[in-house]
């Protein structure tokens, strides 16, 4: 089993996860890395990670030890290209519900001062799913947990990383994960201003964990795939399956809903590289079909009916 990437984001039903984690793994076989101060960050990441600065030598130690998991907080092109952007686990939720509770958190126990209002509009806390996520194609990330979908999120990390994660709530400022704060109507309309990104981001990801999880309550195999280039004269794009099948998808090219073309993906994609997909990155598509302006192009996965795009690029 490859080590699994865990990437916190603070307030996102993250401890709960880690402490499933530590509980079906084992203690030893998780590695933190919560900062060089904190605590929780493992002996091995402060020598390697921080210390000496030879993350080469931390994935070759945490492979030497059969460590099931590194995780923390921790942007996720820290430790993406020694552990693998199909190995990667982010847990998302509603910007404006993590927002509070993070703020609340501090407030409780680290005494801040100040108001919402004054949290949320230091620079640091503006489109935080955006900046850890560090361009990294969210297609592309193994799993996208949500908290408001927790229960359904372990279900689909247990069948893709072959695990048994119990559901747990540990950390909790409220009664349950899916309950929602009550906060000043201007203080929302002012952070959805400021935060627009994230909030066009967190309604892309929930669309993609809503397919991803009706594919796995069918018992379908998922690829992750995402069309990168579309013009008049050429489409290209990526595509593997989710899991250890390492067999190359096979993607049906669709114009104006109509079928014209399927092509495997097969292809070197250099600008993946340096999130060490599967397949050593020979996981790319192109097909050279002659479209026009104004049409609409998607792909469907010949196997499974899978459609990528959500919703059709329309060529410009």
């Amino acid at each position: 089993m490859k080590p699994i990437y865990f990437v916190h984001i603070p307030k996102t039903a993250g401890t709960s996860f880690r402490v499933a984690s530590l509980k079906y793994y084992g203690k030893r076989s998780i590695v933190c890395d919560y900062g060089e101060s904190a605590p929780e960050t493992s002996d091995l990441v402060k020598q390697y990670a921080y210390q000496n600065r030879d993350y080469w030598k931390l994935f070759e130690q945490i492979k030497r030890d059969g460590s099931a998991m590194l995780g923390g907080h921790v942007s996720i092109l820290k430790y993406v290209t020694g552990l693998g952007v199909a190995n990667t686990v982010v847990f998302f939720r509603d910007p404006l519900q993590r927002m509070y509770s993070e703020y609340q958190h501090l407030v409780r126990h680290k005494k801040i001062g100040g108001t919402f209002r004054d949290f949320f509009s230091r620079s640091v806390y503006v489109n935080v799913f955006s900046r850890k996520l560090e361009n990294v194609p969210v297609e592309a990330v193994g799993l996208l947990g949500l908290t408001e979908a927790y229960g359904e999120s372990l279900s689909v990390f247990n069948r893709t990383f072959d695990s048994d994660l119990r559901e747990l709530e540990e950390n909790k400022g409220r009664k349950a994960l899916d309950q929602t704060h009550q906060i000043n109507q201007d203080d929302i309309e002012y952070f959805l201003e400021l935060n627009d990104k994230d909030i066009a981001f967190y309604s892309h990801v929930r669309s993609l964990f809503e397919q991803r999880l009706a594919f796995h309550n069918s018992n379908l195999a998922y690829a992750h795939a995402k069309l990168t280039s579309v013009t008049t004269k050429k489409i290209s794009g990526w595509a593997w399956w989710a899991g250890d099948q390492t067999d190359p998808v096979d993607v049906v090219v669709r114009v104006n809903g109509h079928p014209v073309d399927t092509v495997k993906a097969t292809a070197l994609k250099p600008q993946l590289l340096r999130f060490n997909p599967p397949r050593a990155g020979y996981v790319g598509f192109s097909s050279d079909v002659s479209i026009e302006a104004g049409d609409k192009v998607d792909c469907i996965v010949k196997k499974t009916g899978q459609v990528f795009p959500l919703t059709p690029e329309v060529v410009s």
